[in-house]
Formats: C-alpha cells, structure tokens, sequence
C-alpha cells in the first residue's frame, strides 16, 4: 500500500501546487512549471503501476460464466413456425437468436471468480438464474460444466463447483468493511465477451439501498457493462472487495453507477456452505420498501416512515410470525422505522435462532408481533440433465445420442430459412434440452451437411452414417445456416 499512499500524496501536492502557481504567477505565464510536470507524470505513471498489478493480481482468478435457456432456434426456424400458426413464448419475434459458440455468443454470459484451488467459482445468482445449462470457461479455455450450483437468491450469489480441473489459481478475498468513500477501485470482467476488462473508478457510496435490492451495495463509477456480472471489483492490493452484479440504469450503456455485493457479505455465503462456521446472516422472509415521510404522513402514520411489506415467503419467519403483504411496519424492537432508521439494522444485524419484535399496521390498527429469524435456505442444485428427452414433433428420425431431430429439407424451407436452394442435408427440426447438441449450440432451422466423412442430404442418410461410425470416435458436424457453414465437435468424454 506504500505505493498507494505516494500516489494520493503527490496527486494532492500537484493539486495544491498547481493552484498556488495559478494564484501567484498567472500575471507571468499561462505555462505549468517543468517540475510540476514531472510530478504528474510521476503520480501518473505511479497510479498506472498501481491499477495494472491488482488487475494481474486478480486476472488468475477470473472465469466466463456461460449459460443456455429454453429452446434453441434459429430466428428465420422461428418465424416459419410462426406462420404456420405454431405459436408459444420461443417463437415471438423478440426472443434472441441462437447460433454456434464460434459464430457469437451462447444464450447469455457472465463472469466468475474462483474462490479456493479446488474448484469454487463465485459469481451472482442472476447469471445462472433459470439456466437449463452452465458452462464455466477458465482463463485457459478449458470449459466445464459444474456438477453443482449453491445459489443465495436474496443475495444475488451463487457457488458451482467443477471437478476435473485440477489446481486453480484463486483470488485473494479482502475486507469490505474497510473501504471508504473515494477509495481508488478496480473492476475486473468480462464484459461483451471481450475477455478480460479492466476499468477504474472511486467508491462513490457505501451501504447504498436500491429499489428492489434487500442488501446495501457499494456504488461506484469503474465501468460495469453486459457481460461484467459476477466479476470483480478489487482494491489497489489486488484483493476482491466486491462482486459486480451490475449498474444502475433503464438502459444497457453504462451510467456512472456501478455496484457491488460487499466482499464480507459473499464470505459468509462461502463459509456456510463449506461449513466453517454457522451462517451469520439471519433470514426473515419478507420484501419490503421504505416509505418517504410525506407518504407515511398522508397516510397518517404513528412513525415518519415505515416498510410496506411487498411480498411475504410462504413458510418464512415472517409468514410464520404473522407478518402480511400489504402490512406497514412501523418498529423494529421497539425503534420507530423513520428516517433515521438503517435497513442493516433489521436486515444484517439480526443472527438466526434471536427473537425480534416487530409492530406492523394493518387496517388501520397496529399489531405486535415476535419472530424468530433462521438461516437463510440455501438452493442447491445440479445443472446436469440425466436424460434427452424430446417431444413429439415432425422430426423423420431422432438421434438419442447427440439429442437432434431431423426433418427433410425442401426447396420451400430452404427458401423460408434463406439457405441456398441447392444445399442437400438434414434439417434440425428440434434440440433436446441440455443434450450434447444444445451444449454445441444447435438450434431448430439448421443443416446438418456432413457427419463425419459422410454426407448427409437426408435425415436416412444420416442414420446411415451413424450407424457406420465406429463407437467412441469424436464427430466432425458439418452445420448449414442461413449465416454460413460451420464445424461442430462432439468429443468423446
């Protein structure tokens, strides 16, 4: 930190210095001194030290997130199933297309964190949310699938764990709770696929409460874009401090509003599931929002403020306590909800197995009531599908092994999918869901040309060629879309 130091010393002095020159000497020359300007190169030059190596620091340590949902077509497959009437929510025409990894990107990405040598990733539960299938990418390129996912929704975190990959290289974990406002940060993801990016910025606020987030977060103003969730935002020691789940704003672009799940929160989430230690932070089971004075007022509140209770979890403390949706609370242990209150107190200071007493308003009539807090349950689940099972459709012939269903290609559906009138293969008419072929990115709409050394202009032809291959030999898929020719690997576990 010695480097850290220097760095805000002389960036002062060239501030203050800079000033008084401006001050004594503008009537002589408009010119910054030759000694002024050595030191801003050198404060520069130390404060571009600093930023590279926490950014290597950490770089080890940072993973692409993958993940695919719902059905895989292509956007021309859908919009001819559109007009022959078959209409569900994979056919409207806002739903993304899906193309090969090689082609752009997987139904959605993200970035991780590898928290310990073994094979824990961290990253946040809305990355993986839903996903039908998760592919974790190392710096390396080697892919897994993990074999297991721990997820903290109301804390936006999630843990997988993948197995094979041998001794990882983890980041180091540090102390959110010594941050300041203003302390230099960088950020560290994957944004857009681009790989590793690294950005800049200060913490603009600590503890920060936003709407529809139930923790406080760190804001600050180093650059978080698509693709940069789950990532990292580390202190110039190189150390995480944070876990980038996104920015504030109705649009993509970035804002000037970057936040992050305090370090100390996802350590806690770390240490229940590898059962160091009991999990800290209590669970109550509720969504709420905090009311402005001048509502609480209108609406004749004993307390200058309150928490409207939005949702209620069935089977949590607090349904459990008798705490409704559409209650006000009003106390907190007695401690009037106003604007002096601070969400932490009732949401992170409380510990599982303490009783807290709570007054709500409903109907106009106040109520008290005591709850006991628990733990938070934790998700555990495994992204790994044990059978390709397809529906019924059009599809001439079923490939079990790879999860692929094949149609004849005609003219009209050639024209349709804007595939050339001459192209023989056999069409992908459906993907099985977390099959090997969905985990490849084939989609309903496309051609399979070649299997193998074999051509396959039709969906017998195909069945002929795989019963012709040896078993245990990796297949080379020659695939035809209306983007191009391309080759698809299923290798051989």
């Amino acid at each position: 930190m010695n480097g850290v130091i220097v760095a805000r010393t002389l960036l002062t002095a060239v501030i203050i210095g800079g000033s008084l020159i401006s001050d004594q000497h503008f009537a002589h020359s408009a010119e910054p001194s030759h000694a002024t300007e050595k030191k801003e190169d050198s404060t520069a030059q130390i404060l571009s030290t600093e930023f590279r190596e926490a950014a290597d620091r950490a770089t080890p340590g940072l993973v692409t997130i993958y993940t695919m949902r719902g059905p895989h077509e292509t956007a021309e497959w859908r919009r001819l199933e559109s007009r022959r009437g078959k209409k569900h929510p994979s056919l409207q025409e806002t739903s993304p297309a899906v193309s090969y990894p090689n082609e752009s990107s997987p139904d959605e990405q993200g970035s991780g964190i590898v928290v310990n040598s073994q094979g824990l990733i961290l990253t946040c539960h809305h990355v993986v949310a839903g996903a039908d299938v998760v592919f974790v990418v190392l710096p390396d390129g080697r892919r897994f699938e993990p074999v297991e996912v721990y997820a903290d929704p109301e804390a936006d975190l999630a843990l997988l764990r993948i197995e094979g990959a041998g001794e990882l290289a983890p980041v180091r974990l540090g102390n959110s709770d010594e941050l300041e406002i203003g302390d230099w940060v960088v950020s560290l993801g994957n944004p857009y696929e681009l790989k590793r990016s690294v950005s800049a910025g200060i913490v603009s606020a600590m503890d920060r409460w936003v709407p529809g987030i139930p923790r406080p977060m760190i804001q600050n103003d180093a650059a978080t874009n698509p693709g940069s969730s789950g990532g990292a935002l580390l202190n110039l020691d190189g150390e995480v401090i944070g876990i980038i789940t996104g920015g504030f704003s109705s649009r993509k672009e970035f804002q000037g509003i970057g936040l992050a799940i305090p370090v100390n929160q996802a350590k806690e989430f770390i240490s229940s599931l590898n059962n160091e230690a009991p999990p800290l932070q209590a669970y109550l089971g509720c969504q709420t929002q905090k009311l402005p004075p001048d509502l609480a007022k209108q609406l004749e509140l004993p307390v200058a403020g309150g928490l409207y209770v939005k949702d209620v979890e069935e089977g949590s403390p607090a349904s459990i306590g008798g705490i409704s949706e559409g209650d006000i609370i009003t106390h907190f242990d007695g401690q009037p909800i106003d604007e002096s209150f601070r969400p932490e107190q009732l949401f992170d200071q409380p510990r599982p197995g303490e009783k807290h007493g709570f007054t709500v308003l409903r109907d106009g009539t106040s109520i008290a009531v005591e709850i006991e807090m628990t733990s938070y349950p934790l998700e555990r689940t495994n992204t790994q599908i044990s059978a390709n099972v397809h529906a019924e459709t059009s599809c001439e012939y079923f490939d079990k092994s790879l999860g692929l269903g094949l149609a004849t290609l005609t003219q009209d559906v050639a024209r349709e999918l804007r595939i050339p009138l001459d192209q023989k293969g056999a069409l992908v008419t459906e993907v099985a869901i977390g099959s090997p072929a969905y985990k490849e990115g084939l989609a309903a709409g496309m051609v399979v040309v070649r299997y193998n050394r074999h051509a396959t202009v039709d969906p017998k032809s195909y069945e002929v060629a795989v019963s012709n291959e040896q078993a245990g030999v990796p297949v080379l898929m020659l695939i035809r879309s209306d983007k191009g020719k391309h080759l698809v690997v299923f290798e051989v576990p």
